[in-house]
Order: C-alpha cells, then sequence, then structure tokens
C-alpha cells in the first residue's frame, strides 16, 4: 500500500508528544538564561568594584547556579523525571533567596522571579509539590523582609507590605494552579482525540487494503496520498515512490482527471496498457504488446482539497457478464436439447437403416442413394456435435476456481487425456493459478486437438508443445503447433461462435474456451508466429495458499 508521507503526517503520533516535557524543557532553558544574566552582572560589579573579596566570593554561587542548570537541562532533556524538577524548583528558590538578601531583602526583581517560580511549579510538578514549594517561598520572601528590620521597629506599613506581598504568592499560584489544571484537561482531550482519529485512521486502512476494488486519494494538485494494492496492480504503479506527482507516475491518467478531479461526482473510463518485454515482434515465450487494461474511475469529493477515486476493472464485469451469458446460453441449450435429440435420433437411425437397406443386394435402393443417406448421416453427427458443445455450457453454470499448479496438473493431464499422442510439456514456473479445473480441461482439450488435427496436415508426425511460463504477475500457457496458423483476415473473426475454416468443425470451439478463459478472469489469445500456430491463456498468478 502506499501512503505518501505528507498525508500521513497528519496522523503522526509525533504530533502528540508530551507537552509536559516541552514546558520543563522551556523552564530549564529560562534558567540557563537567568544564571547566565547573574554571573554576566556580577562580572561586571567585581570589575567596578575592583576586585573586592566580598564580590569574589559572592560569584562563586553563581557559576555553580549557571553548572547546575546546564546539568539539569541535560538531564531533563533526555530522562524527563519529576525528581528534576522538583530539585530545579528547590534549588531557584535558595539561590534566588541568597540574591535576594544579597540585595537587602527588598528587590522588586528578585521578587517577580519569585512568582515565575512559584507559577512554573504548579505547571510542572504535583499540586501537593507545588503547594509545597509555593509556601517554602513565602517563606524564605517574609523571612528576607523582616529580617532586615529585626533590630527597628516593625511598622504598619512593613506589615502591609508582607501582607500584600504574601496574597499576591497565593494570588499567582491559584491562577497558576487553574490554568494548569485547565491545561492538562485539553491536553488529555486532545489525546484522547488523536487517538481516536488514529484508531479510525488504523481501522480505514485496514479496510482499504483488504477490499478487492482499487482505492485511490489524490489532492485536487494530483499528488498522490493513498493508493491500496489492489490500485497499485491495476494502475501498474511501483510500491516505492519517490515522486507522488501524478503527472510523473500516470501523465495519461493525470491529463483526463485534470479538468473534473474537482467534480462533486465523476465517472471515467480509461485504457491502460500492461506494461511488458516486447514491443515490436510477436515472439513465443514472450507476452504480446496487445494487453491492457479497462478501467473505470469513480470519483468522490472527501474534503475541500481531496478526492477519493474507485477504480474498477472493466474486465472482472466483463468476465461477470460472460458469467451471465453463459448461464443464459446453457438454459437456454438444456431446454432445447430434448427438442432437438429426438429427431434428430430419429433421423441418425433411419439414414443407418437406409445405408443398410441399399447396401443389401435385394434392395431396390441404388448405390448413389446410399450415398446421400450417408451424408445424412454424417450431418447428424456433426449437429449431434454441435448440440454437446453448446451443452457444455449448462454443466456448470459459474466456474468453481480452485488452485492449480501448471507443473503437477498438467503432467496429470496429459497421461489422463492424450496418452499415445506426442503432446510435450515445458513448465518454467513454481507458481500456480485459480481455474475451474473442468473447464481447463475441456480449454485444453479443444486447443491440443485443434493442434494435433492440423499439424498432421502439414507433415506426417503431428505433435503439440506446451510452454508454461511466468512473466510479470501472470502465468501463460501457450499451446503450440506446426499448423499454417491463421490467415491475417480471419483473426478478427477467430473467437465467434460458429466461425471455421475447417469442414469438419462446428466453430464452437474455440468460441467456448474464450468464455472460459474469461468466466475464470483469464484471456485467450491468438499469437502469429511464422511457420507455427500459437494460442495463449494468460492467467493471474497465484501463490500457495498457506495452510
Amino acid at each position: 500500500m502506499i501512503t505518501n508521507p505528507s498525508f500521513s503526517s497528519l496522523f503522526d503520533d509525533a504530533i502528540t508528544q508530551d507537552k509536559h516535557k516541552q514546558i520543563g524543557n522551556v523552564y530549564n532553558g529560562y534558567r540557563i538564561i537567568i544564571s547566565i544574566f547573574f554571573s554576566f552582572s556580577f562580572i561586571l560589579a567585581l570589575k567596578s568594584s575592583q576586585q573586592n573579596y566580598w564580590v569574589l566570593v559572592n560569584l562563586l554561587p553563581t557559576f555553580f547556579y549557571l553548572g547546575f542548570s546546564i546539568v539539569i537541562f541535560g538531564l531533563y532533556y533526555f530522562y524527563p523525571k519529576n525528581t528534576l524538577l522538583m530539585v530545579g524548583l528547590t534549588i531557584d528558590a535558595l539561590v534566588l533567596t541568597t540574591l535576594l538578601y544579597f540585595n537587602g531583602g527588598n528587590d522588586l526583581q528578585i521578587i517577580l522571579l519569585f512568582l515565575v517560580q512559584v507559577a512554573a511549579s504548579f505547571m510542572l510538578v504535583r499540586t501537593n509539590q507545588a503547594v509545597l514549594l509555593t509556601m517554602f517561598a513565602i517563606t524564605l520572601v517574609i523571612y528576607q523582609q523582616f529580617y532586615h528590620t529585626l533590630k527597628s521597629d516593625v511598622n504598619y506599613a512593613l506589615v502591609n507590605n508582607v501582607a500584600s506581598m504574601a496574597m499576591s504568592f497565593v494570588g499567582v499560584a491559584y491562577l497558576s494552579h487553574t490554568l494548569s489544571k485547565r491545561l492538562k484537561q485539553i491536553e488529555l482531550l486532545s489525546k484522547r482525540q488523536i487517538n481516536e482519529v488514529n484508531a479510525l485512521n488504523a481501522i480505514n486502512n485496514k479496510i482499504v487494503q483488504t477490499i478487492d476494488q482499487g482505492v485511490v486519494v489524490l489532492s485536487h494538485d494530483l499528488e498522490l496520498l493513498i493508493a491500496n494494492d489492489t490500485a497499485i496492480e491495476q494502475l501498474h504503479l511501483p510500491k516505492q515512490l519517490a515522486n507522488f506527482d501524478l503527472y510523473h507516475l500516470l501523465p495519461s491518467v493525470a491529463f483526463e482527471l485534470q479538468p473534473i478531479i474537482k467534480h462533486a461526482e465523476e465517472t471515467l473510463v480509461i485504457r491502460l496498457d500492461t506494461p511488458n518485454t516486447d514491443q515490436t515482434n510477436f515472439t513465443i515465450g514472450e507476452p504480446t504488446s496487445q494487453h491492457y487494461n479497462d478501467l473505470r474511475l469513480r470519483i468522490t469529493q472527501l474534503r475541500q482539497q481531496y478526492a477519493i477515486i474507485f477504480v474498477e476493472d472493466l474486465r472482472h464485469e466483463f468476465s461477470r457478464a460472460q458469467q451471465l451469458k453463459l448461464a443464459s446460453l446453457g438454459q437456454l441449450s438444456a431446454s432445447i436439447a430434448h427438442e432437438i435429440r429426438n429427431p434428430l435420433a430419429a433421423i441418425s437411425q433411419a439414414s443407418q437403416l437406409l445405408m443398410e437397406e441399399a447396401k443389401d443386394s435385394q434392395s431396390t435402393l441404388s448405390e448413389d442413394n446410399a450415398v446421400l443417406y450417408d451424408m445424412i448421416y454424417q450431418q447428424t453427427i456433426r449437429v449431434n456435435k454441435i448440440i454437446e458443445d453448446v451443452l457444455k455450457l449448462s454443466r456448470q453454470q459459474r466456474p468453481n476456481l480452485v488452485f492449480i499448479e501448471p507443473k503437477l496438473w498438467l503432467q496429470a493431464f496429459i497421461a489422463a487425456n492424450f496418452q499415445g499422442h506426442d503432446v510435450f510439456l515445458r513448465c518454467d514456473t513454481d507458481k500456480g493459478i485459480m481455474f475451474d479445473h473442468y473447464q481447463l480441461e475441456q480449454i485444453l482439450i479443444n486447443l491440443i486437438n485443434n493442434g494435433l488435427r492440423f499439424s498432421s496436415k502439414t507433415q506426417s508426425h503431428a505433435f503439440v508443445n506446451i510452454d508454461v511460463y511466468e512473466s510479470g504477475k501472470s502465468i501463460f500457457i501457450e499451446v503450440i503447433d506446426t499448423g499454417k496458423g491463421v490467415l491475417t483476415e480471419n483473426i478478427p473473426f477467430l473467437f465467434n461462435p460458429f466461425f471455421t475454416t475447417d469442414h469438419q468443425g462446428t466453430g464452437l470451439g474455440l468460441y467456448l474456451s474464450q468464455a472460459f478463459c474469461q468466466a475464470n478472469h483469464a484471456n485467450l489469445e491468438y499469437v502469429p508466429s511464422q511457420g507455427q500456430t500459437c494460442f495463449r491463456i494468460v492467467c493471474t498468478s497465484k501463490t500457495l495458499p498457506s495452510i
């Protein structure tokens, strides 16, 4: 099955990766940026203070914090664990507290960084852990506020500032918790919907892959998005594609589809040549260039920019029509056989009695009359042969397809039906075909008998060769004799009923053989060849079903 990567990515699980990990990576990156900023600030402070010892001591923790931030980022990127987040957020609180202490405990910028840390905790860790971190941050900030005023009196303004600050932390924590909860709900809903879409997509792919009908999905720009195996076989597409443009894959089909691809409902019939190995000469043992497939394309719109095309092989439709025709002809022949055979049997019996009487020396009938009686008798035999050929259609209205291995089956068939005749088999394939074995017997018996009869007219020793070989997805069974072949002007009428060039033939043998082939999804064709006569049965190859 062909699936365009640009189309399958719509259902790719990669787009549903954990948002929690993404937020964690963003916060870890934010920590690195803040630590770099702190490090540069202390370096500048060190230069302006002429390498003051106290500033140098304060510079070392900022470098430690920078290294810690880089390590936490790397570990969490490859091993996204909740413990790493909890450790990182705790260290953040301690580092910010240290910085707040060195800045006199009343630095608004650092307090705002505390608020960021509190908000991030509710998005990254569990709620109880986030509450604990919030209380820890509030305690540290309030302690810093009171620590620097312990030596002075606590006034109303200070208490008001501390209370406002604590309420700010609680408000940020509550809003962050509410936002985080909603984001998680949205993420869970999104995951569930994507899983449902992926499940439906998998079910659709399974259905599309198993149905017998070809299914193709195209964009309105004629880019191939999906094609099941049946469509690949019908349209002769390679299974591995680098370019999904239909103009590149099937130019003739693309030009036919271009004007109608956007129509709501449309039907198109196309003819595709079957790939073959010889485009110029008819050669026995090689596929001929006359193979083609007639396909019906039914176009239906999926969405605004997509169209689904159902591909129907008209050979199957013709095969079903042929089966109905055979069934109708069989019913007709069965209904009139009794009415014809009864008077025919009476005529045949009367002609034989008259011939015996003509041979009697005391009979008043002359020998000239005996010749006429014999002609009548021979014609009754011919009419009876025609009735028998037509009645073959009513013996099995629908083919009973079974798996047949030509290499083994043909050996047994020749031994059972042509013992004592020179019928030679050469089979170069181990694959099989699906065919009604009774109808295949009737086809080959007719072709081989014709070959032996016409070969005997050109040489004293008549023989027939049966060549079986595989080409692509088809198996070819060729019946070859040394007859004169068919005249070019007679080839178009070769498979018409009652057409014959042999006065002993009924003209139904090839017609019935082709009808049987078409009923079994095969084809019977005449292959012109110099000095030989070749009839070829083309079947779809099958592998032995697994038990």
